[in-house]
């Protein structure tokens, strides 16, 4: 899966940074490796106390990276369809709620997975600062990655740079199943839904295939649209 989202995005003519304290095999061509050491140590590295993910870290780093270095940040379950070309100072992907996760009740929630913004926004400072503070042994899932990204955006007023959940998250995380599913009639409704709505990327929601037990590197039926990503962007590797 993240050999798919650094190829889409390669494939697409951008220059992919791909942020790491180990060294790495197998990375897609023309990937630049960086030290994250340079923002954060890895001694800062912490997992959520009931989730065996380092999703909660990677939102402390996110914040601290766009606010010392600017530009976009994806996370590596996101695909590129077409180029992020933004002139926008903000960019903010949304996607349609779900109750899955227990989150508030509302239609549409801002998503931390396609993050632009510019060196020294106000917004990722505050967030970087909200997420350095928390206690990281009872911090709960999505309490400093979503839920704060959305506290920033509407305390700075940067409602305006939120897209259609349709432009980076065209499947509703309530949905993730139908990225895998082999139904032909499920998956043409879907893809076509990305070309209607013209989709810049499509978030893959990878935390809902962990914890459904579903393997990122397993194969699936030919017809859907995970695999039909993999022929697009990774029969080169």
């Amino acid at each position: 899966m993240e050999q798919l989202c650094i190829a889409s995005f390669i494939k697409n003519g951008h220059i992919f940074h791909l942020y790491a304290y180990d060294e790495i095999k197998n990375v897609p061509p023309g990937a630049v490796l960086k030290d994250a050491g340079e923002l954060i140590g890895k001694d800062k590295l912490f997992k959520y106390k009931d989730r065996d993910t380092y999703a909660g870290f990677s939102n402390l780093f996110r914040y601290k990276l766009l606010f010392e270095r600017g530009n976009y940040w994806v996370d590596t379950d996101v695909i590129c369809l077409r180029p992020f070309n933004s002139d926008s100072d903000y960019v903010f992907a949304k996607s349609r709620s779900g109750k899955v996760t227990g989150e508030p009740d509302r239609q549409y929630w801002t998503e931390s997975c396609v993050i632009k913004a510019p060196v020294g926004s106000s917004a990722m400072d505050y967030c970087y600062d909200k997420c350095s503070r928390v206690n990281k042994a009872e911090v709960k899932f999505g309490e400093i990655g979503p839920y704060l990204l959305n506290s920033g955006i509407e305390h700075y007023g940067l409602e305006k740079y939120v897209t259609k959940a349709e432009t980076f998250c065209p499947v509703a995380y309530a949905d993730w199943s139908k990225l895998i599913t082999g139904g032909r009639k499920i998956s043409l409704i879907e893809q076509m839904k990305m070309t209607l709505h013209r989709s810049k990327g499509v978030h893959l929601w990878h935390e809902m295939w962990r914890v459904n037990g579903i393997d990122k590197n397993g194969k699936f039926p030919d017809t859907c649209i995970y695999e039909r990503l993999k022929k697009r962007y990774l029969e080169d590797y």
